[in-house]
């Protein structure tokens, strides 16, 4: 999923939002912890096409989109939580990606969702420093913390996730979040998060044999798919079908 988080309110996936929900498509033709607050809990902007741009102001409920994103969380964590040291570093489905490159990118994703949830400044300044090649800027996002060991990404996994929902479910629903394309409702930047968590945490349950569990969470991911399906098109520089 190295092509997510454009997806916002209208189209928002990235090349990371992932094996992911773009690639997953076109293959099929188309924790509970206590140092969280909230009940509730976000893949990496960079893609910046205008085209891909058109109003939609929806705003689903926003605590319980977080409190949806913070289940998915959990069930991430305990799914990587059993995974030995040796096993990080298999490869996935995703070309080139390990299990380590999986989780280290959903750690720089959910870092970046804080930032713009929590300093719209920090975050402008941030996004004024990335380059126009979108692969250079996932790699960088990620790449700090791949030397790192396996329980020190957990870790960091845990507290950028928990971070990035808390400060997300303290926006006002009927305001906007920064991002990279235009700025998102909360709600629709946590959906995106949903995604993240969707896509690479099928590309590491599939190297692993894993079975996840699948809820009726799943119709946020459906909903907000619905509204950003022609992104997958745009990111390509391709014509959007017309259909209706």
């Amino acid at each position: 999923m190295r092509e997510s988080w454009l997806l916002g309110g209208s189209v928002w996936v990235t090349k990371c939002f992932w094996p992911e929900l773009i690639k997953r498509r076109a293959r099929l033709g188309i924790a509970r912890h206590p140092r969280r607050r909230h009940v509730g809990r976000l893949g990496a902007p960079w893609i910046r096409h205008p085209a891909a741009l058109r109003e939609d102001r929806h705003v689903t409920d926003l605590q319980s989109v977080i409190a949806a994103l913070v289940a998915d969380g959990d069930d991430f964590e305990r799914m990587v939580a059993g995974v030995s040291d040796a096993a990080w570093s298999l490869p996935t489905p995703a070309p080139g990606w390990t299990i380590k490159h999986q989780v280290a990118h959903l750690i720089a994703t959910f870092r970046i969702a804080g930032l713009a949830a929590r300093d719209a400044q920090g975050f402008g300044a941030m996004a004024s420093r990335l380059s126009d090649d979108f692969d250079a800027n996932v790699h960088a996002a990620l790449n700090p913390f791949l030397a790192e060991p396996p329980s020190a990404l957990r870790e960091k996994f845990h507290y950028e996730f928990t971070a990035a929902a808390d400060a997300l479910a303290a926006v006002p629903g009927d305001s906007v979040v920064p991002w990279l394309v235009r700025p998102l409702p909360p709600a629709i930047l946590a959906c995106a998060g949903m995604m993240e968590l969707f896509g690479h945490g099928q590309d590491i349950a599939d190297t692993l044999g894993y079975q996840r569990t699948y809820t009726d969470r799943l119709a946020y991911l459906v909903g907000f798919g619905v509204r950003v399906w022609d992104f997958g098109y745009l990111a390509r520089n391709l014509t959007v079908p017309d259909v209706a």
